[in-house]
């Protein structure tokens, strides 16, 4: 994996090391750090959140120009390593969460980031755009992207903000595939791989199951 590749490199080459978490310093810890230079601090990210001037609902779709309703937002990025496979693993992530969703709900569909594979995803977005449950958004402000997590009633895809954000401001996320693979999980999060079935079983659990949303 490249990017772990990288980020070991990055550790090593660091003097002082600000962790997420004790997991994560126990990580750097057992690479042979010493123990004064590394420090958990918490997801420095999450300040954003606790500073956020959260759009309404009703503000932020209108906004976008997407009909007010509940949704589910699908972030998804070509993995480093698969990026040939980008194309596939993102029609059958849009396919799962169509068969998911129910009555009036639609699916908030964000472009790619720029590596390599987001050629294929943005085919395939061409295939569903005039699919009146999928409304399709190539950027927005960070601040706007929070109040839009906020408000939604899932978040589907391989995007880090459904592991770290997403809990903090109580959505349940379905993270698919392997881009976040090792990163720790807290309990709003359900890890699947690329089968339809699973997939859509995943998210009509965070949707429906009224005891996952309790927790």
């Amino acid at each position: 994996d490249i990017d772990n590749t990288l980020r070991h490199a990055i550790t090593k080459l660091s003097n002082i090391h600000f962790t997420h978490s004790k997991k994560s310093a126990q990580r750097v810890l057992q690479m042979g750090e010493e123990l004064w230079r590394v420090h958990t601090v918490g997801i420095v990210s999450l300040d954003t959140i606790l500073n956020a001037e959260f759009l309404s609902k009703k503000n932020i779709l209108s906004k976008l120009n997407v009909p007010f309703g509940d949704y589910v937002i699908i972030v998804f990025h070509p993995t480093t390593t698969e990026w040939q496979d980008a194309g596939w693993q993102f029609e059958k992530i849009i396919k799962s969460s169509l068969k998911a969703i129910r009555g009036k709900m639609s699916l908030l569909v964000f472009y790619p980031n720029s590596y390599s594979g987001a050629d294929k995803i943005i085919k395939i977005l061409g295939k569903f755009k005039n699919n009146n449950k999928i409304h399709i958004i190539k950027n927005m402000s960070h601040e706007q992207y929070l109040s839009l997590l906020k408000h939604s009633s899932c978040i589907a895809g391989n995007s880090s903000s459904g592991i770290v954000e997403a809990v903090s401001l109580k959505v349940g996320a379905v993270d698919i595939g392997n881009r976040q693979k090792f990163r720790e999980t807290p309990k709003n999060v359900i890890k699947v791989d690329f089968k339809e079935e699973s997939m859509k079983k995943a998210i009509e659990r965070i949707l429906y199951n009224k005891s996952f949303r309790a927790m």
